[in-house]
């Protein structure tokens, strides 16, 4: 069962973040400042509404199944690096509210309400087990392929077009696991 939390943030520069607890985060730059949302390993950063309209609503169901009921549109759909000491989601220059989550990647899916200039965002996150080896998790639990270790999904990449022993080609992420 999920735990639900509901936070009310006043989103100052129009945005509010969801992040890892410690204080070192590598967080997203915006690059024109039409982005609605900017994401890194540890960090997510969502455009809002004006700060002049008042506080955003966040909800967040850490345990919850990806595939829940959520109000909104989906704008980001991937996971989230946590260190153990859990996350924190507002504003860092207003209000940073704490929620629990264990060490690892959780899959993570945000909704927002409306679409553009959103005043109601719907935060789900998946748990994962954490296990001695993060690699080998992140991997479905392959721990070798072919006599080499399996690279996270996110990191494993091929040259497009490459053929054996062809380093000609354009790098792809291969998300197929």
């Amino acid at each position: 069962m999920a735990v639900t939390r509901r936070f009310r943030v006043f989103p100052l520069y129009h945005q509010v973040e969801i992040r890892d607890a410690t204080d070192d985060v590598d967080r997203p730059l915006w690059e024109t400042g039409e982005e609605r949302v900017l994401a890194a390993a540890q960090c997510i950063v969502l455009a809002t509404r004006s700060d002049l309209y008042g506080e955003v609503e966040i909800e967040v169901r850490v345990g919850a199944d990806l595939d829940d009921q959520a109000g909104g549109q989906l704008l980001f759909d991937g996971e989230l690096l946590t260190t153990g000491q859990g996350i924190l989601v507002g504003n860092s220059l207003t209000d940073l509210h704490h929620v629990g989550l264990p060490i690892g990647w959780h899959p993570i899916r945000i909704y927002a309400e409306p679409p553009s200039n959103p005043a109601r965002f719907t935060v789900l996150l998946e748990l994962r087990r954490p296990t001695a080896n993060p690699l080998t998790a992140r991997a479905g639990a392959r721990p070798r392929r072919h006599g080499r270790p399996v690279l996270p999904r996110t990191v494993r990449c091929r040259l497009q077009g490459q053929r054996d022993g062809d380093a000609r080609g354009s790098a792809v992420v291969d998300r197929a696991g």
